[in-house]
């Protein structure tokens, strides 16, 4: 039965979408041929073939119980997907520094003058690569983006750096833009927030929150 309604589907598929209905003629032509296994049943009005190569492959995947759907549309991401290994972007320096575990390797510090604002770019041993920003507003140094290239930093759904890229899908479905192996997924708040995951040889590489200004 299953066999039967894999081509009854597709013919009823193609006739809903402009095909003329099988005359004597053909009709006469796939019961001659029906018993062979080269037979082709000829839909009319220009609609392509179906040889018995193709049915057979519609029987395979009709068959296949097992086959996996494709994963779901991009969906947003929501403000609390903003955290990596429990730091979220928005806090403060000194808020950081309590939470950070790993040793400070560099620091640099510049000054940026269209729009003016200070920024303080660190890097640290455990994979943590991090960037404030200080619009000189009063509230001192802001977290604006942050990257791990460890494990040690999963995301809230917990995705991990060295995790395979089926499991992106997973926990994120498909990104709103995929570029050079970077996955980028955008959020649902006010402003305008990023997570970006990357991959090499179908794992992940790195993962990074950012706040697009």
């Amino acid at each position: 039965m299953k066999k039967l309604s894999a081509v009854v589907t597709i013919i009823l598929v193609l006739l809903f979408y402009g095909c003329e209905t099988v005359n004597v003629d053909d009709k006469k032509k796939i019961d001659e041929n029906g018993s062979t296994d080269n037979s082709i049943v000829v839909l009319t009005n220009g609609c392509d073939t179906i040889n018995a190569d193709d049915k057979k492959k519609i029987d395979d995947n009709d068959n296949n119980d097992t086959a996996i759907e494709n994963p779901p549309t991009g969906r947003p991401i929501k403000n609390e997907d903003l955290i990596l290994g429990g730091i979220a972007l928005g806090i403060s320096v000194d808020d950081f520094d309590r939470l950070v575990t790993g040793a400070l390797l560099s620091e640099t510090i510049s000054d940026e003058s269209e729009p003016a604002f200070l920024r303080k770019e660190r890097l640290y041993s455990n994979g943590l690569d991090v960037l404030f920003l200080n619009f000189h507003d009063g509230r001192g140094f802001i977290l604006f983006w942050l990257e791990t290239t460890s494990e040690e930093h999963p995301t809230t759904r917990g995705l991990s750096v060295g995790d395979d890229v089926e499991k992106i899908y997973e926990l994120y479905g498909s990104p709103d833009m995929e570029v050079n192996n970077e996955f980028y997924y955008s959020a649902e708040a006010e402003d305008y927030f990023q997570l970006i995951i990357s991959t090499e040889n179908d794992k992940v590489v790195s993962i990074e929150i950012v706040r697009i200004l």
